[in-house]
Formats: structure tokens, sequence, C-alpha cells
């Protein structure tokens, strides 16, 4: 699991930058403005309680809450401050903000799918080459 907890890591950062991009990219669509750094400072504001809240996942009985409250705190803070930081009007906020959290979603999903994919593939190099040492 140490293995899988360290390639998820390190494609988490990866999303630091990725998320941002997206985000920005999809905010004229909604009248808002394309700004990476504005989308960045949003994205990483935003999602400080759902990775506080992931934290408690160590706690076996109640971890899952941890993550819940942090999650739904996260995606409060993003839909409070997503006018002033990307500039989208208050009539197109509702639509943006379900595409950005689907959105952010579904990097998530892709992030965890590869960081699955690499952590399988070692676990089975190391069954077929037992002596191999990566």
């Amino acid at each position: 699991f140490a293995v899988f907890e360290g390639i998820q890591a390190v494609l988490a950062v990866a999303m630091l930058y990725l998320v941002p991009q997206i985000l920005a990219s999809v905010a004229p669509s909604f009248g808002g403005q394309n700004k990476v750094l504005s989308a960045t400072k949003l994205y990483v504001f935003s999602m400080t309680p759902a990775w506080i809240g992931m934290m408690f996942g160590i706690l076996p009985v109640i971890g899952w809450l941890g993550a819940i409250v942090g999650g739904i705190y996260g995606i409060y803070l993003f839909w409070q401050h997503v006018t002033e930081a990307m500039s989208v009007p208050e009539d197109k906020k509702v639509n943006y903000v379900i595409v950005a959290v689907l959105a952010i979603a579904v990097v998530s999903w892709v992030i965890s799918a590869i960081a699955h994919s690499i952590a399988g593939a070692m676990f089975v190099s190391s069954i077929v080459h037992p002596g191999r040492v990566f």
C-alpha cells in the first residue's frame, strides 16, 4: 500500500497543474475569465478542507466522515469564491460549479486509476520476478 500511496501522491501533485488549467479554460464558456493563477488559488483554497478531511482516513471508524465533510465544505468554499476568482457571472455560477466539480472528479478518478495500474504492475512484477528490486 505504501507504493500505491506514494504513486498517488506524485500524481496528485500533477493535479495541481492540470485542474487549474481546465478550470481556467472552461471559465470563458460561462462568461468568466481565463486566469490560470486565479484558478490555481481557487482550487487549492477550496481543496484544502478535503485534503485535511482525507487525513482522517487513518481513523478506521470516522475517517470516511472527515473526507465527506471536508469535500462538502470544499465545494461550499468553491461556490462562495468562484465569482471573485474567475469572474463568472452570478447567473452562470451554478453551471460553472457543476462542470468544475465534475471535471475535478473525473481527473481524480483518472489519477486514481493510473496509480492503481502502476502499483498493480509493480505488484505483479514482484511476484513474477521475486528477486528483482526496483
